[in-house]
């Protein structure tokens, strides 16, 4: 059909049920089987996703079949901006939470597939007039619409094996554990909002692709088509290389900045990868948005909610490292540059200068900036229903400022006027060969070899200024920056690096000893801190702070370390040092005997604490250790402990032995307490001095004779001063023989006497002896 006669059928505006009369439906056959087509393709993207997931946070059995299929649905109900609502039903109470993102991937998949399918099906099949193709479009946008929000509805996410996606702990560091069982978790994306947004994002992309499909444009829309094409070749010239840069920079930051569950040591760096695939163009958004000097937005959170940052807004120039904002910024002209020279080559001169073009270019950037703020945008709002409050709770998001259109569109200005006056100049200086193929000779300016000398070394400086700058930021950042440094201590601690530890972080041992510090004592320690990630990283001038969580078994331990700038490295990097780090410790508890333990199969030497008198006290590492009696020790017996400390300061384990007297430590207290009061019992007073047996209401007295008829019954205990003492249960009986005058008159007396032994035991080496003690 011509156009004369297109334009002639397309003037006479038909009632719509004539424009619908007598319709082939075979005409419109493909349309709706394309909208499901890049329905389908939309799902796999997200099933792929939700996949790479699972395998980069190393979790092999999270969903199965069923629920990888739901979440995929709502998945693609959320890449239209469709909200997504979940009701988690646990011990009762029912937490509700909504949240906002845009999966780009998912939406991109779906956009493209409708595109490439509606542009080949015009190939294919020509719409016969102007109103049919947009019939056509609104079918293919209807059936994609249709097809996310019904089946979001009909298939909602639910989880009743919660303990597979939490194990051995919540979000945001509660304490309650989620089991098989204790909770039920249902998200659903369908709405009408939702149907909306992607029945108009689809259509129109299936109007501007069967519109390429076609061909040429009646006259009367030239102008229009050329305005919205300029537009569309300026914006996508700039956000091309723009995106991939930032897309970049997201790689870098997850591969040296990971956060969240994917901040494991143990995960490589494509399992890291893997994991984020679907939220990697979300953090490009943003990193475009603050490449471009554009706020960051953030709503404020409660405090204590782990692993995320402060509430507030920032700007980049300020809240970056300079390294960071220099590169940024010197990208940010080398692609503005470019951007300008492709304009001028590619566009008219009289057209790039007409306010209409200006206006063109200034619109595409500012659309960009909107698509920016939608596709970087993370939003989440919860709910937990209280006895006092009816909707207590929080809400969080995160992305570039609402306003962000209004910078790109600032950026599209720039733009145009560098293609105006900056781009001819670029051209003039580029290789003949380069120029001649991106621009006709009449836009390409005489060229100069001084012009070209200067171009190429302004050229080169500024790349190695970007090269240099780039570099001693990634090292900076990483190798050299705080957090590597916290990373260092702390990994020092998961791998039982003692010197490492006592270095980097300058370990405070006063009053308390460090043998247990010996590398021999910490490697043959099990039970060492498996894992660690860092969760938290805040900065206040030029000191740290760095929160990490450490994993001990089924132990989880929050441990912070603070670091403060000292000087410089290299010239250019700062030097992080650990304020002096106090570590946990082991008690063990002083007994009259035990001089020596063995930890971990070595021998330690006990000495009393300063600090806690009665014990000796070691510094250790997050580890198990097995405590038992050292030495050959034949007169007490006493059975080994194990206990473990983590990682906290605060953490102490105290060691108490149960020591049982052996029957050798029974003898050799017997013979030495018989012998003692065998030596009293050849005393000739009746007042031995130092024993435990005496007689004090006789004067003048001969011919004195002490027996001892029968022993006390004693027992041996440990005081609370960790002595031994022999202690009296029942008396003995000693008998005093002697001779007493009274008044000239001489009398033989024999008097029995009733007495208590009682005593200290202390050791002479490995050897006990008994010390008397009087009981008054």
């Amino acid at each position: 059909m011509t156009e004369t006669t297109e334009a002639a059928t397309d003037s006479a505006i038909a009632p719509p049920l004539r424009v619908l009369r007598g319709i082939d439906p075979s005409r419109y056959r493909r349309a709706v089987l394309g909208g499901a087509a890049s329905y389908a393709v939309a799902a796999v993207v997200a099933a792929l996703g939700l996949l790479a997931l699972q395998l980069g946070a190393g979790q092999r059995h999270w969903m199965d079949a069923r629920s990888l299929a739901e979440a995929s649905a709502q998945l693609v109900a959320t890449a239209f901006g469709a909200s997504t609502h979940w009701t988690l039903l646990f011990g009762g109470t029912a937490i509700r939470a909504s949240g906002f993102w845009i999966p780009v991937p998912v939406t991109a998949a779906a956009v493209l597939a409708l595109v490439l399918l509606s542009w080949w099906d015009e190939r294919v099949r020509v719409s016969a007039t102007r109103v049919e193709r947009w019939i056509r479009s609104l079918v293919a946008g209807a059936v994609v619409a249709l097809l996310s929000t019904i089946i979001a509805a009909v298939m909602p996410l639910s989880l009743v094996r919660l303990d597979r996606i939490a194990p051995g702990g919540a979000p945001f560091g509660a304490d309650w554990v989620l089991r098989a069982g204790d909770a039920r978790l249902d998200v659903s994306a369908a709405g009408f909002p939702g149907f909306i947004v992607a029945f108009l994002v689809c259509t129109l992309a299936a109007v501007a692709a069967r519109g390429l499909g076609r061909g040429r444009e009646r006259d009367g829309a030239a102008l229009l088509r050329r305005l919205i094409g300029h537009a569309g070749r300026a914006a996508a010239a700039y956000v091309v290389p723009a995106f991939a840069l930032a897309l970049l920079a997201a790689m870098l930051y997850v591969l040296l900045r990971p956060s969240g569950p994917l901040d494991d040591p143990a995960l490589s760096a494509p399992g890291r990868l893997l994991g984020v695939m679907l939220l990697l163009p979300t953090i490009a958004a943003n990193v475009m948005a603050l490449a471009s000097l554009a706020p960051i937005d953030q709503t404020p959170v409660p405090t204590g909610a782990e692993g995320i940052p402060a509430d507030g807004s920032g700007w980049f120039a300020t809240a970056a490292p300079s390294w960071v904002v220099l590169t940024a910024v010197l990208l940010n002209i080398v692609v503005v540059l470019a951007v300008g020279a492709l304009l001028a080559a590619r566009v008219d001169r009289v057209e790039l200068r007409s306010w209409r073009s200006g206006a063109a270019t200034t619109a595409g950037f500012a659309v960009v900036g909107a698509l920016v703020t939608a596709f970087g945008t993370v939003a989440l709002a919860m709910r937990v229903p209280d006895a006092g409050s009816s909707s207590p709770g929080f809400s969080f998001s995160v992305g570039p400022v609402s306003w962000t259109f209004l910078v790109f569109a600032a950026l599209g200005v720039i733009v145009h006027a560098t293609a105006i006056w900056v781009g001819p100049v670029i051209l003039g200086v580029l290789p003949s060969g380069l120029s001649s193929q991106l621009a006709p000779p009449d836009r390409i300016p005489a060229a100069s070899r001084g012009r070209t000398i200067t171009a190429v070394v302004l050229a080169g400086l500024l790349l190695l200024v970007v090269v240099i700058t780039v570099g001693v930021g990634l090292l900076s950042s990483s190798v050299f920056s705080a957090r590597a440094q916290a990373e260092r201590y702390f990994s020092a601690l998961a791998t039982g690096d003692v010197a490492t530890v006592r270095s980097i972080g300058h370990v405070d041992t006063s009053g308390v000893s460090d043998a247990l510090l010996d590398p021999r004592v910490v490697h043959d320690s099990p039970g060492r801190v498996d894992r660690y990630r860092i969760i938290d990283e805040r900065t206040a001038g030029d000191t740290v702070t760095v929160s990490a969580r450490l994993e001990q078994g089924d132990t989880s331990t929050l441990e912070t370390v603070t670091l403060r700038r000292t000087g410089r490295a290299f010239l250019f990097f700062d030097e992080w040092s650990l304020r002096p780090v106090q570590l946990p410790t082991v008690s063990i508890d002083l007994v009259s005997g035990v001089s020596t333990v063995v930890v971990n199969g070595h021998s330690i030497d006990l000495v009393e604490s300063t600090s806690d008198p009665g014990y000796a006290v070691f510094a250790a590492l997050p580890g198990s250790y097995s405590v038992r009696l050292g030495g050959h020790h034949r007169y007490f017996s006493a059975e080994s402990a194990t206990v473990v400390v983590d990682s906290s300061p605060e953490s102490s384990a105290e060691v108490h032995f149960d020591l049982h007297p052996t029957a050798a430590f029974g003898r050799a207290i017997a013979t030495q307490t018989q012998a003692f009061l065998a030596q009293c019992a050849r005393s000739t007073t009746l007042t031995p001095r130092g024993c435990p047996f005496e007689l004090t209401d006789y004067t003048g007295v001969t011919k004195v004779h002490w027996t001892v008829d029968g022993l006390p019954a004693t027992v041996t205990m440990i005081d609370d001063d960790g002595r031994w003492r022999l202690t009296s249960l029942q008396p003995g009986q000693a008998t005093a023989v002697f001779d007493d005058t009274w008044y000239s008159k001489t009398y033989h007396e024999k008097v029995p006497v009733y007495f208590w032994l009682n005593g200290v035991i202390d050791f002479a080496g490995e050897e006990p002896r008994f010390h008397y003690e009087s009981v008054q």
